[in-house]
């Protein structure tokens, strides 16, 4: 075993979901973001979608709230939950 890491290019911990839980911060990103274009999100409903790729949760809220947004609307909810997050 020691030899092998000794031997190692890179070690990789996948920290989110095991040391970490970042949800919290992605519900709290995703809120904001949609409360800044006009829609409420609750927090119920994001939890819904935890582990999905963003864009599908992001159509999928957007459906869930009776809203046909534009791609320009859809790509600005996005890069601002993204911000938010970061």
């Amino acid at each position: 075993m020691e030899e092998k890491v000794k031997n190692a290019e890179a070690v990789l911990f996948d920290m989110d979901g095991v040391v970490l839980d970042s949800m919290p911060w992605h519900v709290k990103a995703w809120q904001e973001a949609f409360r800044e274009f006009g829609l409420n999100v609750p927090e119920e409903a994001l939890y819904l979608h935890e582990g999905a790729i963003e864009a599908e949760t992001s159509r999928k809220i957007f459906e869930d709230q009776g809203v046909s947004p534009t791609e320009e609307l859809f790509r600005q909810v996005l890069k601002r939950q993204r911000a938010l997050f970061r």
